[in-house]
């Protein structure tokens, strides 16, 4: 089994002390050792690190990461992962490269400046939260598109489809089922056009239904992202998933 960590640095989940170090030493202390720490205690069984997630954000911008370490900090934190570890993957991930070209910009952006002062990554994690609507295949393909032109490994790295946003279905019915099939389906195609030296995986952020952070953060219980039921039966999304694979 490939194992990912997600993720060494991420603004949004950090210990409380964190943001009342003022002192840019001391933070650098406390980052290099809680990577060095992590990484050296799973090197040989975790095989990839997200070793940044979702720096691109106004949030991001204004947390103690890049206060105390400096605009440069993504590619600190990635020159103290290959540090403690010169085998295990390197990724960066994001949520909306599937359909913010703005975004997919700065990755792009990121990638050319780390190819440029070498600094060490292996690949991209598009996070993939959709809905069954939007972005069309269309705009995800044009934003894959963008990323091929690099020599990075794509990871589809947290897919999941809402088909509930407006919260009026209190079931899931056949035909938006089978619309969430179509878009599996579609999905699971695009990932199996990507060469396949570039294919990293597919990791679905979920089992069940009833499982999803979907539910909580969209304060909706009536939301079906995933694959298989709260009985672990298959959805119409797995055959699609399926067959777009195949």
């Amino acid at each position: 089994m490939h194992i990912v960590g997600h993720a060494l640095i991420w603004h949004s989940q950090i210990a409380n002390f964190m943001n009342s170090i003022k002192d840019s030493t001391k933070m650098i202390q406390h980052v290099t050792n809680h990577i060095s720490t992590l990484v050296n205690r799973y090197k040989g069984k975790i095989d990839t690190w997200d070793v940044v997630n979702e720096a691109f954000t106004d949030a991001a911008q204004n947390a103690v990461f890049r206060m105390r370490l400096g605009d440069d900090y993504v590619a600190k934190c990635f020159q103290w992962a290959r540090e403690a570890d010169p085998h295990v993957k390197l990724f960066y991930n994001d949520y909306n490269l599937e359909s913010q070209s703005s975004k997919m910009v700065e990755v792009i952006g990121m990638l050319d400046d780390f190819t440029t002062r070498n600094i060490p990554i292996d690949g991209i994690g598009m996070q993939m939260h959709i809905d069954y609507i939007s972005p069309s295949i269309q705009t995800i393909q044009s934003n894959l598109n963008a990323l091929l032109q690099k020599d990075v490994l794509i990871h589809f790295s947290e897919l999941d489809m809402t088909v509930n946003k407006t919260g009026l279905l209190s079931e899931l019915t056949f035909l938006r089922a089978k619309s969430q099939e179509d878009k599996y389906r579609a999905v699971a195609e695009l990932y199996s056009e990507i060469p396949e030296n570039k294919r990293f995986g597919i990791t679905l952020w979920g089992m069940r239904d009833v499982e999803s952070w979907l539910l909580n953060f969209h304060g909706n219980i009536n939301e079906y992202p995933l694959l298989f039921d709260a009985s672990y039966n298959f959805k119409l999304a797995h055959r699609g998933f399926s067959e777009g694979l195949n």
